[in-house]
């Protein structure tokens, strides 16, 4: 799935995929911008869309379900 936005081409197959959730998917560009690729519904002819989240909800996304590779792209964090 591919889509311009602000004048940039966002590709999945190109891209590094971080997260698969329910319905969407988690990407990170070469040149580390983040996007989400959402399926398209089987009720219309959509092939999908292409989102751009903002970095605290990939932080959160990460955080709660990759946390290695959060780890490995925003570094160390804490312990409680």
């Amino acid at each position: 799935m591919k889509a311009i936005i602000n004048n940039l081409l966002y590709d999945t197959d190109k891209a590094t995929l971080l997260h698969n959730g329910e319905g969407y998917a988690l990407y990170m560009t070469a040149k580390g911008a983040f996007f989400m690729a959402f399926a398209g519904s089987a009720d219309s002819d959509a092939n999908g869309t292409i989102e751009i989240p903002p970095t605290y909800q990939v932080q959160e996304m990460l955080g709660k379900h990759q946390p290695d590779k959060y780890i490995e792209i925003f570094g160390e964090v804490g312990e409680a």
